[in-house]
Order: structure tokens, then sequence, then C-alpha cells
């Protein structure tokens, strides 16, 4: 293969914050990389931007969609274009560290049996360009099926992209959390402990500007592999309970019931009797505080 990691970084509207992503790949240590910019449709001067950079650098191609993709379909796009042994995606409002791509092509290198690597990340003011925190998830490979521990570094190999497919476009919003599920599904993934990425923080950014239709979305995902996971957790009963109640929380009316029932007495008799009227009475209690 030409290239060592092939990035993709599909961009809609995102002037704002795109040379600040850009730099951040052409700052990294590891420098055998093509970086694959996916426009998908932009309305304001993303696409100028990106042909300033890929003027100047011949690592770094640009494909203009002719329809909006959404972030699925362009990630799709840009994987068909990638000629890497290693890939992976950034957003154009966020940055690589400068040693991410080095430190996961060292643990790939020297860790076959891993399909995919994950590291911490920190979170940053698109704003004032503060520093806001860090975030250290625990290991994917046993708390996956609780929530998003992958999140936004990460690095993965060829061959999964030819086992595991495209990202599901019907899974947009949660398009990345069910992707690393599948590979979960098929290879182990390791993690390295220390913020190799930064994530910018604001009001519109897709994260926080559309938190119940990713909740929905969660939710339909975590039913498609409930059976998994529940067989994955079956040592950790403690994280099992928690992945039942979650899904109950977020279903409604028949639906809720639907599931409690179908998944047996055991949970079904803790969420309604035990753990379901706590959680009434503590929203009752904050209620009356205000």
């Amino acid at each position: 293969m030409p290239f060592t990691v092939s990035i993709v970084l599909p961009c809609y509207n995102g002037a704002g914050f795109l040379s600040q992503s850009i730099e951040s790949v052409i700052a990294q240590t590891f420098t055998d990389w093509e970086l694959i910019i996916v426009n998908d449709c932009s309305k304001d001067n993303s696409l100028e931007i990106m042909q300033q950079y890929a003027k100047k650098d011949n690592r770094i191609r640009i494909f203009n969609n002719e329809t909006n993709l959404k972030l699925p379909g362009a990630l799709n796009r840009g994987f068909q274009e990638a000629r890497g042994k290693y890939l992976t995606w950034t957003s154009h409002d966020n940055r690589m560290g400068p040693t991410m791509l080095e430190e996961f092509v060292n643990y790939l290198d020297v860790n076959p049996d891993k399909g995919l690597v994950t590291a911490c990340y920190a979170a940053f003011s698109l704003t004032t360009g503060e520093q806001l925190y860090e975030v250290h998830h625990p290991d994917p490979q046993v708390h996956l099926p609780l929530y998003n521990c992958v999140c936004y570094a990460f690095m993965y190999r060829h061959e999964v992209l030819e086992t595991v497919g495209d990202y599901d476009t019907t899974l947009f919003l949660v398009e990345d959390y069910d992707y690393w599920v599948r590979i979960w599904l098929k290879y182990p993934i390791g993690k390295i402990y220390k913020v190799l990425y930064y994530t910018g923080v604001g009001d519109d950014t897709l994260t926080l500007s559309r938190k119940k239709e990713i909740a929905q979305k969660l939710v339909e995902m975590r039913l498609r592999y409930f059976d998994d996971f529940s067989r994955a957790l079956a040592p950790h009963p403690d994280l099992q309970r928690k992945l039942y109640n979650s899904i109950a929380d977020n279903l409604h009316g028949w639906q809720r019931i639907s599931f409690t029932l179908r998944r047996g007495l055991k949970y079904s008799s803790i969420y309604w009797l035990y753990y379901r009227p706590k959680k009434n009475i503590k929203k009752v209690l904050r209620a009356t505080r205000k």
C-alpha cells in the first residue's frame, strides 16, 4: 500500500475550524499518511480552504459529493478511496495530538491480534480554545456495550474495513458507535491510556444540538445488539443490569413493558420493583428542592 495511514476528513460547512484540523494532521510526527477530505456539499468556503492545502501537499486529496450524504455516507465515500494499511478519521472541528498517528501505528504494529486501538481525549472550547476537561474511558473490551468508550481517538486495520464493511447510513448520529461494536464483535480492541486527541465543544456541535435524536438512535442500536451485549456482560452482572436499565429507561409505554417482560423475571422484577420506583422518588425530591 502506498501509505501507511489513510485519514478521512468529512466536512460540511466547516470553514471556521477546518484549517486547524488539517494543520493538526500536517503537524504529525508520523508522516507517511494520506488525507482524504470529503466535501459533503458545503455552502461556505470550506472547498477553497481544502484546495489551498491540497495545492501545497500532495498527500491531501479532495472528493466532492454531488448530494449531501451526511456523516456515515461521507465516511463511506472517503474510505472507498483509502489506500493505507491503517485507517482513521477526524472532524473539521477537532484536532489530532501531534503524536497520535505515531503511537497508534506503533501499537498496531506490535499487537497484530488487535483490530482497533483507541486512546483518551480532551475537550476544548471552540470559542476560546481553552482546554475544558479530559476523558479517560475504561477498557472498551468490557464497557463498550454500555457506552461509546472508543469515541474520537482510534485507528483500525484496513482488513477490518473489508470484514466489517461500511458505516450504517440508517444510524446517522450513532454510526461511529455502531461501527465500533461491529468491530468489537469480531476483533479484540486495544487501548492507550493517554490523551491523543482534542475535540471541540460549542453550542452548535452535532452531539450537543441533537441529544434527543441521539438517545433514540442509541436505543435502536442497543436493541439490535442486545443479545450480544448481554452475553458479553454475563461475567459482570452489575454492568448487565445497567445495560438493561438504560434501555428500558429510554423506551416508553408498551415498548418498555414488552422489553422488560421479554427479558425474563430476574431483571424485570428488579427494574419495576426497585430501580424504577427509586428513580421516581429521586426525581420527585429534586423537584421539591427547586
